[in-house]
């Protein structure tokens, strides 16, 4: 029976024109489920990064933080997820979509991080702080990723590097949030997200 019923769920996932979360059979044992009907071809994500420097120029050394699952150092294997959902990993991918001021909780996240908040550093497979004091600016970047292709001139810009161990290649697109530390984190808050204030 099992088999008879699941004849249209499995045509439908093989067609060009997939049909999302429907059931296929009145009793609704067998149907499709999925949050994309297709896969983008682009990737961009939102980097976060620290620094100890008291104050933010061109010369500041930045860190990186790094989540379970995202994308995010270039030689980092791509991880396997099922049958885990990293949620907070899914959430800055999401927000690579979107405008800064639509993502109050990132902006929190970062705060956190500002704080040396240890359960926002469980959400974390590296703290670059970790073991020292919180930084004193954090900031979140924008970039494309592409996974790593040895025969892209492109992918191989630096002839005294080693890229044969990337799994990505990555071009910065600019500043997601700007560099703030957490006096600016307050002013931030109520200039883009006035609806959260408490008036």
């Amino acid at each position: 029976l099992i088999i008879t019923l699941s004849t249209a769920p499995t045509l439908n996932l093989m067609s060009s024109d997939q049909i999302m979360n429907y059931s296929f059979d009145n009793f609704r044992i067998v149907n499709t489920y999925g949050a994309f009907g297709s896969i983008g071809k682009t990737r961009n994500e939102v980097i976060l990064l620290g620094t100890n420097d008291k104050n933010v120029n061109i010369n500041t050394e930045w860190h990186e933080y790094e989540f379970p699952c995202k994308p995010g150092r270039v030689d980092r294997i791509p991880c396997i997820i099922t049958p885990y959902h990293y949620r907070c990993d899914w959430q800055i991918w999401f927000s690579s979509f979107q405008q800064p001021n639509h993502q109050s909780w990132l902006v929190h996240l970062m705060a956190q991080l500002l704080e040396g908040n240890t359960q926002a550093e469980q959400l974390l497979s590296y703290n670059p702080f970790n073991g020292t004091t919180a930084p004193s600016f954090i900031k979140a970047d924008y970039y494309h990723y592409e996974f790593y292709d040895p025969l892209n001139k492109d992918h191989n810009k630096n002839p005294d590097k080693d890229y044969s161990k990337n799994w990505y290649s990555r071009t910065y697109r600019g500043s997601y949030i700007q560099p703030m530390n957490l006096n600016d984190v307050s002013d931030y808050i109520k200039t883009n997200f006035q609806r959260m204030v408490k008036k």
